[in-house]
């Protein structure tokens, strides 16, 4: 712990984990204390997620962390700790250096609309926000190296085990990547090895 902590504790991870924290409950509090039902959480309020036959065979596994019942709050905080660790690799993936830039990074992503949206089917948060995590969890290894490219692999697999539109996440991080490097005048063959990298 005490080797780990420091590195936990450097403010270009503190500052985007914490924002995400303290501006996700702020804006989903009202779905963690309260009920709004809809027509799938009526069928959902306690469910196994086993959910093979629509391709999402993890789903069962990372819902089982919390439980197979609709808790709003077990659920919820559950799901904004999630958000805040993929706020920290969506920082890192794109190098961001300035920490106001890290802040509202994080902001942006724990407000986005399909964020929010996915709150209505809370009984199956959780399972959607571990997908997402390692939709980008990825990204970031694929763009790291050979060495983690096959690491990078399996998390998406496991991802697209969860629930299949978050490849799109990892996909359009890449693209993002790419322009990135272009708009800094990377050098094409460099580009060419990277986008090589992400395809594998």
């Amino acid at each position: 712990v005490r080797s780990v902590w420091p590195k936990i504790a450097k403010k270009e991870y503190a500052y985007p984990f914490w924002t995400a924290l303290i501006v996700g409950f702020l804006t989903h509090m009202p779905v963690l204390v309260n009920k709004f039902p809809n027509s799938d959480a009526m069928a959902n309020f306690y469910a196994d997620q086993n959910m093979i036959t629509s391709g999402r065979w993890f789903l069962s596994v990372v819902c089982g962390i919390s439980s197979f019942y609709d808790l709003n709050w077990v659920i919820g905080v559950l799901s904004v700790f999630y958000l805040a660790l993929t706020a920290v690799l969506v920082c890192e993936f794109f190098e961001l250096k300035s920490m106001v830039n890290r802040m509202l990074t994080a902001a942006l992503l724990v407000t986005f609309p399909a964020v929010c949206a996915t709150f209505a089917y809370m009984y199956t948060m959780d399972g959607y926000m571990i997908g997402l995590i390692l939709s980008v969890l990825a990204a970031y290894l694929a763009k790291r190296g050979k060495k983690s490219v096959a690491i990078g692999a399996v998390c998406l697999g496991l991802s697209l085990g969860i629930y299949q539109a978050y490849l799109a996440v990892t996909i359009l991080l890449c693209i993002f990547d790419l322009i990135k490097d272009c708009l800094l005048g990377r050098q094409i063959k460099a580009l060419w090895k990277k986008g090589l990298q992400y395809l594998i």
